[in-house]
């Protein structure tokens, strides 16, 4: 279910009707995201996260920048310390777990999320310190 919700939302972002209900809804829709960041293993929500993014860079604001941007590298250290703790318990001998596959791709897709902030003209006013 959530796939088809996915897929019914990547191509309705292109409707400009949406695109108004988007901007006007951007913060609530920025949290929301960012929430879904931090938890979801998904590797086609982190693509449409990176489209959506490119798609409505221009509604962002320094406070949802911050927030999106907190949940992308909360995403990154965590998985990051998961894999360190695993490394460690098999060092241990201990029972393996089961691996999920998406966790290096969730990664760098969000490593290309901060990225693509970085890369945007957009973003290269006062929003540079909410990036470095």
């Amino acid at each position: 279910m959530a796939l088809i919700a996915l897929e019914t939302l990547k191509s309705s972002t292109g409707d400009d009707n949406l695109g108004l209900r988007i901007q006007i809804n951007f913060d609530e829709i920025m949290q929301l995201m960012s929430e879904y960041i931090t938890s979801l293993t998904n590797v086609d929500f982190f693509e449409f996260v990176a489209d959506f993014i490119q798609r409505f860079h221009s509604h962002f604001t320094v406070n949802n920048l911050r927030v999106v941007l907190t949940a992308l590298v909360l995403r990154i250290t965590t998985e990051n310390q998961k894999t360190n703790k695993k490394t460690l318990e098999l060092k241990k001998k201990v029972k393996k777990t089961k691996k999920n596959k998406n966790v290096p791709i969730i990664v760098n897709k969000c490593w290309s999320v901060i990225r693509m902030f970085a890369e945007n003209p957009f973003f290269c006013n006062d929003m540079i310190p909410v990036i470095e």
